[in-house]
């Protein structure tokens, strides 16, 4: 198994609240990031894996138009074990682009 860190992406297309990860992922969360294409403005609701553990943690959820990141000082230590969903809210993810969510994950 590597040790190296890698991203799962999750994308929300336009239209859209929720999204799922393909696959399952294993490991300490290193950071979050957040790249709303879509033009709106919208706060991630939750981010959770499959056991429902909180993957923000500590992280303030805002809304967001374009890009923001959580590192892992704010996320307080979390991990991730199984697939995860993020959740938006504040409607449904607007005009044609989408709302990708990228986890680094340390395997």
């Amino acid at each position: 198994m590597s040790s190296e860190v890698y991203a799962a992406k999750i994308s929300v297309a336009a239209g859209g609240t929720t999204a799922t990860s393909d696959g399952e992922h294993f490991g300490a969360v290193i950071a979050v990031v957040v790249d709303n294409n879509s033009g709106t403005g919208r706060a991630i609701g939750s981010l959770v894996d499959s056991n429902g553990m909180d993957i923000l943690g500590n992280a303030v959820h805002t809304s967001t138009a374009t890009e923001q990141q959580y590192e892992q000082t704010e996320l307080g230590g979390t991990a991730v074990a199984g697939t995860i969903t993020v959740t938006f809210t504040g409607g449904a993810i607007g005009g044609s682009g989408t709302a990708d969510v990228y986890v680094y994950i340390a395997p």
